[in-house]
C-alpha cells in the first residue's frame, strides 16, 4: 500500500511519518508498518504493508444508524494513544509545533488575535501522553474489527484535550462541511457521532477534564485548521478565513463565558485553579486592568503555574497598578 501526498510536501515531512509511524508502532500504537519512500510524478509517498481492511469513514457511511457504536470505537483508539509513553523522546512536543503555526499566520491575523491564542495555548496543561494530532475516521482502517491507525506524520507528545479538539474541527461544523469533505460522512450526521465520541471519551475522565475541553472546545478545534494552513499553501487562504471571520469570535465567547477576560490574557492573573485550571477553592477577587486577580492571603498554589508546585507569596493585597507585571503590560492599563 503508498500513501501519496500533496504535491509540494517536503522529503522531511514524509520521512518524518516513515520514522513515527514505526516508533508508534514499538510503542503499541497499531498501526500500519512502513517500509520506504517512493516518488510519483511530483508526489511523494510512503510504503506500507498491504492491509487488507477497510477505511472507516466507509464503514460509518454504510451503516450510520450504528453512531454510537462506531464512536466507541474511535474512543477506545485514542485511549490508545493517550496510554502511550514517548521514553525515548523520538515524538515533538504538540505544543511547539501549534506555537510554530501561529509564528507563521501572525500576518494573517490581527495581532490580539495572535496574542488572545497563544495565551489560550499556553493555559493548556502540559503533560506526557502521546497524541496524533490527525485522529479521525479517514485515517483509520478497520481490519478483522480492529482499528488500524494511518498517518502518524504529526504524532506528538501533549495534552489528550488536542485530538478531542481536532474532532470539533472535523466533525463539529456543519456550517464548513469540513465532515463531508474529509470524510464523505453527512455533516449532520458527523455531527451527532461527534457528541457520541465525546461522551464515550470523557466517560472515564473526570468532570474537571470534560469542563476544561468545553471551555476551550472552538479554541482547540482551530489549532488543527491553523496546522493545515501552514501545510498546504493551496488551502491556506480558505482555512485562515475559516479561522478569522467562523472561528474567533466563538473562540472569545466560550474564554467570556468561563468568566475570563476576551481582552489580553495572562495565564497567571485568573482565579485560583487546581490541576487542570479549573477553579477548585474560593478567592476573593477584584478586576484589575479587564482581568480577575486574586487577593487571598491563602490562596494556595499560584495560578497558571500549578503544574511547577510553587506556592503564591504570602502578604498583603497588591493594588491596581502597582504589581511588577503591571508594567511589563502598560497596554492593559486603562
Amino acid at each position: 500500500m503508498v500513501k501519496l501526498y500533496y504535491a509540494g510536501i517536503s522529503a522531511d515531512l514524509v520521512e518524518r511519518e516513515k520514522q513515527f509511524a514505526r516508533e508508534a508502532f514499538i510503542l503499541g500504537v497499531p498501526t500500519a508498518i512502513s517500509y520506504e519512500i517512493v516518488q510519483c510524478g511530483d508526489r511523494l509517498g510512503v510504503i506500507y504493508e498491504m492491509l487488507e481492511a477497510k477505511l472507516f469513514s466507509e464503514i460509518i457511511r454504510n451503516d450510520l444508524q450504528n453512531l454510537a457504536s462506531h464512536a466507541r470505537t474511535l474512543a477506545a483508539a485514542a485511549r490508545t494513544i493517550h496510554s502511550a509513553r514517548d521514553h525515548k523522546s523520538v515524538f515533538p512536543d504538540a505544543k511547539t509545533h501549534f506555537r510554530r503555526s501561529l509564528h507563521q499566520l501572525a500576518d494573517d491575523f490581527p495581532p490580539e488575535d495572535i496574542e488572545h491564542l497563544r495565551h489560550r495555548l499556553d493555559h493548556i496543561p502540559d503533560t506526557d501522553e502521546c497524541v496524533h494530532l490527525d485522529l479521525h475516521t479517514s485515517n483509520i482502517m478497520i481490519r478483522d474489527g480492529q482499528p488500524l491507525i494511518i498517518d502518524m506524520g504529526e504524532f506528538s507528545v501533549g495534552s489528550f484535550l488536542f485530538d478531542p479538539g481536532q474532532w470539533c474541527t472535523i466533525y463539529g461544523y456543519p456550517e464548513l462541511n469540513t465532515c463531508e469533505i474529509v470524510t464523505q460522512i453527512p455533516s449532520d450526521r458527523g455531527r451527532e457521532f461527534l457528541e457520541s465520541l465525546l461522551d464515550d471519551y470523557f466517560s472515564d475522565r473526570s468532570q474537571e477534564e470534560r469542563d476544561l475541553f468545553e471551555t476551550n472546545r472552538h479554541f482547540l478545534a482551530s489549532l488543527r485548521t491553523m496546522g493545515a494552513a501552514c501545510m498546504v499553501p493551496a488551502l491556506r487562504e480558505p482555512l485562515v478565513k475559516q479561522v478569522r471571520e467562523f472561528m474567533m469570535p466563538n473562540i472569545r465567547a466560550e474564554w467570556e463565558a468561563a468568566g475570563f477576560s476576551s481582552g489580553r490574557t495572562r495565564p497567571w492573573a485568573r482565579t485560583a485553579v487546581g490541576r487542570l485550571g479549573k477553579p477548585d477553592r474560593p478567592a476573593k477577587a477584584s478586576k484589575i486592568d479587564s482581568v480577575i486577580f486574586p487577593q487571598s492571603k491563602r490562596c494556595g498554589k499560584r495560578p497558571g503555574y500549578h503544574d511547577l508546585g510553587a506556592e503564591w507569596p504570602r502578604g498583603p493585597p497588591i493594588p491596581a497598578g502597582h504589581h511588577p507585571w503591571d508594567r511589563r503590560f502598560p497596554a492593559d492599563r486603562e
